[in-house]
């Protein structure tokens, strides 16, 4: 039996809210086991494996959970469902609007101009991102070729991970 002790966000689990920022994705929390990946969500309806990326990923449904290298740990979680949501109703297909309005939210926008045989390729990027404690939850909308994204662009994932940035 998991307790609080062990890294999963408890009342998330308990209560199935979806997303907790910047703490978990369905009660699934960075940095904890396989085994409590399974005691939370049961088993996994498929697991891919990959040489040279994430070792394994559990998949259940639109949410997937990643495992790097030799980590029996959780590395990144991420959903594309749109069931799975803030207790605010904030998740896939939200409104980039309500996402930058939300509490803690900060969202940017930038261009990668791509060289590709004789022309440049312009996308246009937009995430909205919540940080904290060494975790990274970001909100991604899709690549615009376009044009800047506007307010009626929705996210497309959701992705829990590390910080890099993080001290």
């Amino acid at each position: 039996m998991l307790s609080v002790g062990d890294g999963f966000d408890l009342s998330s689990a308990l209560t199935g809210a979806g997303i907790v920022p910047p703490t978990s994705i369905r009660g699934i929390r960075l940095g904890i086991t396989k085994a409590q990946v399974r005691e939370i969500l049961g088993k996994p309806e498929k697991i891919e494996r990959y040489a040279g990326g994430p070792v394994a990923r559990y998949v259940y449904g639109l949410t997937t959970i990643s495992f790097f290298r030799d980590s029996q740990r959780v590395q990144i979680v991420s959903t594309r469902s749109p069931g799975v949501r803030t207790k605010d109703g904030i998740g896939t297909g939200s409104l980039l609007n309500a996402v930058d309005a939300s509490a803690g939210t900060k969202c940017e926008k930038w261009l990668d101009e791509i060289p590709d045989d004789g022309f440049t390729v312009r996308e246009w990027h937009q995430e909205c991102v919540v940080d904290g404690n060494g975790v990274r939850m970001t909100f991604y909308f899709p690549v615009s070729y376009d044009g800047p994204q506007n307010a009626s662009s929705k996210v497309s994932q959701v992705i829990l991970w590390p910080d890099s940035d993080a001290k």
